[in-house]
């Protein structure tokens, strides 16, 4: 018997149609992938699973019965849980009291046997975390470790990861899925996944689910040869070949940014400072950023920035780079960010407003609607924006959406340095092309680049140097070295 099974699911938001006529089955003991491009329904889909959306037509079964009523509260209540690619934590609480959010303890919240289970089973998952810290301190991966522990606690049978692997390095996201692999065929858990790396699918998935455009357009069981084949994977998913990387013009002479000295103190639970980095970056250059996760990628990022206070010397064409973001973009910096919902996009404003932050258009003072909305079609047009609603809210959109939005405005003019962090990640392969091919038209057209990333074949296509931070220290490596020769420098 199927642990969850929807049928005929129909979803619009508004105008646009999320779902149309798609179904799911999800089998005891089996790891089921999900995949599609960004806007195709996958999330939409499971949370529909969870009870946190109803559908406009179909039928939702969990457990042995309909989903009635259906809420996420009934769900959990019958052994469904999920966690969510959006952080659905409280910063001003600790971890610990995030884990206690939800339990059911009587009238006295006991904390110290939760401790004893959360230490117990971070150590077992490979997930240790400072319970003690606030979640506001915590890094990306350790927040999103946080997100997994506290739905394993419930013991769930039924369990719905969306993009779980999206924010964890490559050695995090093994171990994890080696975990939920055990959770499936061991204990009999029935798990969905959806992930855009493809290379997870291939290798830990037992059956896979495509959707497009809302529709289910392909299901592949285990013996399928579809389900290890990446690029047929793919085929169906973008509905065509999955794109490549055009790149031609080589870096100029021209020396644009220039560190000397650069360093940059650690946010508290961010991992270790910025020491003392020499870095010249030429016109057209990129510079690949690879490491660990709490090496010193924050550090760099938001001191270049001006986020976090540095110290040594930085200067982009002659002339030091000082002050806070604003002072900086007007120098001519763009920043596509590591967490694009604390420092790029809020979550509720227009989406054609979160395309002129910080540049409105205006008219004799006023703002000029018109240029705003264009902007927006442009936008659209570009990058394939979905869907392509100018009055929709940013937080409705999906995360490669959102993605698609600030990358589309901080490259909306040619910087004279980008500093690209995390620029794909938890979106599709074709967002993905789209995201580098943009970023590598920016350095063709002169800007200085700085790549940070944990995708190391994205370093490996776009770019023309690679340094490995460890310990907040740079380690120059050639970027064409191959895996095990970079993942030996980030692990030392």
């Amino acid at each position: 018997m199927a642990a969850v099974t929807l049928t005929g699911i129909d979803k619009r938001f508004g105008e646009a149609v999320a779902l149309d006529g798609a179904s799911l089955h999800l089998e005891p003991g089996r790891v089921h992938a999900i995949v599609g491009e960004n806007g195709a329904g996958k999330s939409t889909l499971l949370r529909i699973a969870a009870g946190l959306l109803e559908p406009d037509r179909g039928v939702v079964s969990v457990l042995g019965g309909p989903l009635a009523p259906a809420t996420a509260r009934e769900a959990i209540r019958r052994g469904l849980a999920m966690v969510h690619q959006h952080f659905m934590l409280v910063p001003s609480l600790t971890a610990l009291e995030n884990l206690a959010l939800g339990e059911a303890t009587g009238f006295v919240l006991r904390l110290g046997p939760l401790r004893a289970r959360a230490e117990s089973s971070g150590e077992t998952l490979g997930m240790e975390l400072p319970l003690d810290a606030r979640v506001a301190s915590l890094s990306v991966g350790e927040r999103q470790r946080l997100e997994l522990l506290r739905v394993l606690l419930r013991k769930p049978r039924v369990l719905i990861l969306d993009e779980p692997t999206a924010v964890l390095a490559p050695r995090e996201a093994e171990a994890l899925l080696t975990r939920v692999s055990r959770l499936a065929h061991d204990d009999g858990v029935a798990v969905a996944v959806v992930t855009h790396h493809l290379d997870e699918v291939t290798r830990f998935a037992d059956e896979v689910t495509v959707l497009r455009r809302g529709k289910v357009v392909a299901h592949h069981a285990a013996d399928d040869p579809a389900v290890h084949d990446v690029r047929a994977l793919a085929r169906e998913a973008l509905g065509e070949e999955p794109p490549t990387v055009h790149r031609e013009a080589e870096p100029q002479d021209r020396a644009r940014l220039v560190l000397r000295g650069f360093t940059v103190e650690a946010p508290e639970g961010s991992g270790a400072a910025l020491s003392a980095l020499d870095l010249t970056v030429r016109a057209g250059e990129i510079v690949g950023i690879a490491g660990v996760e709490g090496n010193g990628q924050v550090p760099l990022e938001l001191g270049l920035v001006g986020v976090l206070a540095s110290h040594g010397a930085c200067a982009l064409d002659g002339a030091a780079l000082r002050g806070d973001v604003f002072a900086r973009r007007r120098a001519g910096l763009a920043w596509i960010p590591s967490d694009r919902h604390a420092h790029a996009l809020p979550a509720d404003i227009p989406a054609e407003d979160a395309l002129v932050l910080g540049a409105m258009p205006t008219v004799r003072g006023a703002v000029d609607d018109a240029a705003v909305r264009a902007r927006f079609v442009a936008a659209a047009r570009a990058l394939d924006v979905r869907p392509a609603d100018p009055t929709l809210a940013t937080q409705s959109f999906s995360g490669g959406n959102q993605q698609k939005l600030v990358v589309a405005r901080e490259l909306a003019k040619t910087p004279g340095l980008l500093v690209a962090a995390q620029p794909t990640r938890g979106v599709d392969l074709l967002v993905a092309a789209r995201i580098r091919q943009r970023i590598v038209d920016a350095a063709a057209d002169g800007a200085a680049v700085i790549l940070i990333s944990a995708d190391l074949e994205e370093l490996a296509t776009v770019a023309d140097r690679l340094l490995v931070l460890r310990r907040g220290r740079a380690i120059e490596v050639r970027s064409d070295a191959g895996r095990d020769v970079i993942g030996e420098a980030m692990l030392g």
